[in-house]
């Protein structure tokens, strides 16, 4: 405040000095801003600053100074008059699932990562009106499955993706009747559809006529020309190689190797005399319908399974390289793996008709669009016969090594194939024959008489169709 003070007609001056404190002045304990904010009076003295925050805001420091006339600043007009609401944006949002359903001060929210759902985070409303973050845990972007899949055991799982939402279909090794699926889930782990699946092969494959079933056997890849392909494994009849196993490029090619037990590794196969063309037999093939790649300069001397002739025991032995065995990279044996499981009832007595479309050989076929039923034979040589119906007492037949096989035509060394009729229960007598012929030669089943085992050469006649008295599949059991 200004005084002023007068020279009087007295020669004496007016006095406003009453009006003065005696000493400097301090500010009051009672802080004006007290009201709204948490400050506290530390010192009264003039110049002061007290640094405080607002009861409802602490995201900002305010100051306050005691002036030289003893009156405190005030910095509370920015405070909110009362407990504020957090956001309803929240800072974890694009992180996180968090769902905002409370702006209250004290709400407790629960929630997980995007790309990892396997912890759960929490966030809190402060008294100051934000809310904690829980997001520094969690990845910045979706993560991947992993390469080797959880079914890989008992499956025949197969991952072409290791992406988030990615779905594999595949099937049990030892129940192929079901289709099983996996998901690659947000928080980088495969479900799992294994729990289903049996833990051991199907009844088939420890029967005389063992049968295919997928698995994921280990092999030496040393020299292998289907990389990277399904597996399937069966029983073969040789004590010394017990299981067959193969890698397919495709259903009808394939590397071949064998071994002494499923859980081992399964070793390259050599041959002593030919190429290779005699393995076919172990998947139920022919040498004469074997096709091989010819060039054997590109394998390397390997430990493996060995033998000269169709039907011996192997040996364990070096191969390939140059010792003068030969191993192939794959092999095409007329035959296709896994093909289909023979039902039971074509081994009992009477065998029933099996209603299949195998694999025909259809260059002199007169009834080529008919349908195809598949019985056993009594004749190791062909142990299978395919029937393609014209009509139910007209038929063309062919024999065949596997179901899995291609069916060939038959030839008859003495007559138009009228003994061919025993196969379906029929008899010379009855038979009326067509007889067609190639311009060129077609390997097939041969024989002379009834009851001789057949053989395989290269003709050029054929029976076209046989009428054999007898109708097809008639009385008899289909399945």
């Amino acid at each position: 405040m200004t005084l002023n003070s007068t020279c009087k007609a007295d020669g004496t001056w007016t006095s406003s000095a009453s009006v003065c404190p005696t000493g400097p002045p301090e500010c009051p304990v009672d802080h004006p801003d007290a009201n709204l904010t948490n400050v506290k009076v530390t010192s009264t003295s003039i110049g002061t600053t007290l640094s405080y925050t607002c009861h409802w805001n602490k995201s900002m420091t305010l100051n306050s100074t005691c002036k030289a006339d003893g009156t405190w600043t005030s910095s509370a007009s920015v405070c909110p008059t009362g407990p504020p609401e957090c956001p309803v944006d929240h800072p974890d949002a694009n992180l996180t699932n968090v769902k905002v359903t409370s702006t209250s001060i004290g709400t407790t929210l629960s929630y997980t990562c995007h790309w990892n759902k396997s912890m759960t985070l929490n966030s809190t409303c402060k008294a100051d009106g934000t809310w904690t973050s829980s997001a520094s845990v969690c990845p910045t972007g979706p993560p991947e499955c992993p390469v080797d899949h959880p079914d890989a055991n008992l499956t025949n799982v197969k991952v072409t993706s290791t992406s988030i939402g990615t779905t594999l279909p595949y099937t049990c090794h030892w129940n192929t009747s079901m289709t099983l699926n996996s998901t690659c889930k947000a928080d980088g782990t495969w479900t799992s559809s294994a729990s289903i699946c049996p833990t051991g092969p199907t009844d088939c494959f420890d029967t005389h006529d063992s049968c295919w079933y997928q698995f994921n056997f280990a092999y030496d890849t040393a020299f292998n020309g289907c990389p990277d392909g399904d597996r399937f494994v069966r029983r073969t009849k040789y004590s010394s190689a017990p299981f067959v196993g193969v890698v397919l490029c495709s259903p009808t090619r394939y590397k071949i190797l064998l071994g002494a037990s499923l859980t081992g590794t399964f070793l390259n196969v050599g041959d002593g005399v030919g190429q290779g063309e005699d393995l076919c037999e172990l998947v139920g093939g022919l040498e004469i319908n074997a096709y091989l790649p010819w060039d054997n300069t590109n394998a390397p001397e390997m430990t493996g399974y060995a033998r000269r002739n169709w039907g011996e025991e192997f040996q364990l032995q070096p191969i390939a390289g140059g010792t003068g065995w030969k191993c192939k990279p794959w092999y095409e044996c007329g035959v296709q793996i896994p093909g289909t499981p023979e039902p039971d009832c074509m081994s009992a007595t009477p065998p029933c008709w099996y209603s299949y479309n195998v694999w025909l050989d259809n260059n002199l076929n007169g009834c080529s669009h008919g349908q195809i039923f598949v019985k056993r034979t009594n004749y190791t040589s062909a142990p299978f016969l395919a029937v393609q119906l014209c009509n139910s007492t007209r038929y063309k037949l062919f024999l065949g090594s596997s179901l899995g096989g291609i069916f060939m035509n038959i030839a008859d060394m003495s007559g138009n194939g009228e003994d061919h009729c025993e196969l379906v229960g029929g008899s010379q007598l009855s038979a009326s024959i067509l007889v067609t012929s190639s311009t060129l030669p077609e390997k097939g089943y041969y024989r002379h008489h009834v009851g001789e085992q057949f053989g395989i050469e290269s003709f050029f006649e054929f029976p076209y169709s046989y009428e054999c008295g007898v109708s097809i599949p008639g009385t008899d059991i289909v399945v």
